[in-house]
């Protein structure tokens, strides 16, 4: 079920209008689980093995209570493994019942293909799940599993069998780049959503690991040539703007109940063993220093011939420099490869348009 883009654009802008009008994120993600079953080098995910106090069942109930009552539409659900709770199925109905728009991200290693037609009975709108190559061999060796690939794309099929809309998230790195239009044909014929990101950063710990596995300029050019991925369109950023907005329209909860506004920046704003998900989101110190980041606040950025093609992200700023005003080394990569991309598609309109109006004799 492919997602048409018109619609898409229409979409968002309604959902801007409504989120303008709420003091509380209309998307929230809950991680149930930091544990996992597959061992991908470049997961920004440290200490996956750690023991934590994950929330209990009772405790989701109660927060998906709140979370209903704040006004929140979107609820997604991740991990770690959130396959590896015994209670997936059981939360989503809940959540269902609650009537949230309900997401799911995961490897799907954990589930038999009856197990699909649960999460969709049980009220799943979208499943998001990681394909990292076509090749079976390729992608289970990434990830250090056997039979992960069949199950990732056997998940997809199914889902998608039962009327859901599928999501194959393709992160672009060094290794799997020559292959990512592969991976759009694969989607085209199964009718799946390709999410292709160039972005790899730094574990939530700071530990650089993951970023050996990022693409070369060169590589993402390549990756970016591709009419079927959509980069972002250059956008002239107001300085006196906040730069990020998950702070306002996004919040995340970790497994033990730490609520922050997104996975990537490491600040929890508070326990909801502690105080509750409004009590947290409207008292937090950190969330409000967060709104008060600012695109004119790095000075780096000042007069960036790439800084229209930047998505620049505190989050990652903090991981590598401790500092959100300090721009990400991944961030003022991709931007400069979107910059070179569009640049050389410009040049090559020019070229075409002269070619048409002055035709060699």
């Amino acid at each position: 079920m492919a997602v048409d883009k018109q619609q898409s654009f229409a979409y968002l802008r309604l959902w801007d209008e409504v989120q303008a009008s709420n003091d509380f994120p209309l998307s929230v993600m809950i991680s149930l689980t930091k544990r996992c079953c597959l061992s991908c080098p470049h997961c920004y995910l440290a200490n996956k093995g750690r023991s934590v106090q994950e929330l209990t069942y009772e405790e989701i109930l109660l927060l998906l209570d709140e979370l209903a009552d704040c006004g929140v539409l979107n609820l997604s659900i991740t991990g770690g493994e959130p396959g590896l709770r015994d209670d997936l199925f059981a939360v989503i109905k809940a959540a269902s019942e609650r009537h949230f728009y309900i997401s799911l991200k995961t490897s799907a290693y954990p589930f038999e293909s009856t197990d699909i037609d649960t999460l969709w009975d049980s009220g799943l709108h979208k499943l998001f799940v990681s394909i990292y190559h076509t090749d079976l061999e390729r992608h289970d060796g990434f990830v250090h599993r056997s039979g992960a690939w069949e199950r990732a794309t056997g998940a997809l099929r199914r889902f998608a069998k039962r009327g859901g809309s599928c999501f194959a998230c393709c992160p672009v790195m060094n290794w799997n780049a020559p292959i990512i239009s592969d991976l759009l044909d694969l989607c085209e014929r199964e009718g799946w959503n390709p999410l292709v990101d160039p972005k790899i950063t730094h574990r939530d710990d700071g530990s650089c690991e993951p970023c050996s596995f990022i693409a070369s300029e060169k590589a993402l050019s390549s990756v970016f040539i591709d009419e079927r991925i959509t980069t972002p369109a250059p956008c002239v950023h107001d300085s006196t703007t906040s730069i990020c907005g998950a702070a306002i329209s996004f919040a995340y909860i970790e497994s033990d109940g730490l609520v922050k506004v997104c996975s990537s920046i490491p600040w929890s704003l508070g326990s909801l063993r502690e105080k509750t998900f409004s009590e947290i989101w409207r008292n937090s110190p950190d969330r409000k220093r967060i709104l008060t980041i600012r695109w004119a606040d790095a000075q780096k950025c000042r007069n960036c011939p790439y800084e229209t093609y930047c998505s620049r992200c505190p989050g990652e700023s903090i991981l590598e420099h401790g500092d959100p005003n300090i721009p990400a080394s991944i961030d003022c990569y991709v931007a400069k490869a979107r910059y070179q991309h569009a640049k050389k598609g410009i040049e090559k309109k020019v070229e075409d348009s002269i070619k048409a109006r002055f035709p060699a004799e």
